[in-house]
C-alpha cells in the first residue's frame, strides 16, 4: 500500500464541506446544534467553525504524517503549520472522495482508528451519507 500527504488544500475542502456543507445538500447540522460537532478520540467534543478549523486542521495534518512517516521511516518528514483558508464548496461526491483520500492516506499507523482524526473521518463521511438524495425518506 503506498501513502502520500495530502494537500493543504485537500485539508481546507473536508473542513470548509464540514462548516458550510456541499453545493447540492447545504451546511450539515449535527443533532441540536447549528455547526458540524464531532467527539474527538478521548471523547473531547469539537465544534468545527471558523475559530476551530486551524487547530482541527493541524490535527488533521499530523494524523496523515504520522501515517506517512510510519509507512516510510526513512524519509520521517515534519507536518507543515497549518491554518485554515475557506475553499469553494464542492459536491457531495467530491467530498467524500476526497474524505475517502485522507482516509486512504491516513491509515498506515497502528494509531489511526483509535484517533481524533478518524472520528472526524467518521463523522463527515455520516454526514455525507445522510445528504443523499432521498436518505431521509427512505425505510428504516
Amino acid at each position: 500500500m503506498s501513502c502520500f500527504v495530502v494537500s493543504k488544500s485537500h485539508i481546507d475542502k473536508l473542513l470548509t464541506a464540514a462548516m458550510y456543507g456541499t453545493k447540492d445538500h447545504g451546511r450539515y447540522s449535527s443533532g441540536f446544534n447549528t455547526y458540524f460537532t464531532f467527539y474527538g478520540a478521548n471523547n473531547e467534543r469539537f465544534i468545527v467553525t471558523e475559530n476551530t478549523a486551524s487547530h482541527i486542521g493541524q490535527m488533521l495534518v499530523d494524523e496523515n504524517y504520522a501515517s506517512y512517516n510510519y509507512r516510510y521511516p526513512t524519509d520521517k518528514d515534519t507536518p507543515l503549520d497549518y491554518f485554515y483558508a475557506k475553499t469553494n464548496l464542492n459536491t457531495t461526491a467530491e467530498i467524500a472522495k476526497a474524505l475517502d483520500c485522507f482516509a486512504y492516506q491516513s491509515c498506515e499507523h497502528p494509531g489511526w482508528k483509535t484517533s481524533t482524526a478518524y472520528s472526524f473521518y467518521v463523522a463527515l463521511l455520516q454526514a455525507l451519507l445522510c445528504a443523499l438524495p432521498g436518505y431521509t425518506s427512505a425505510p428504516w
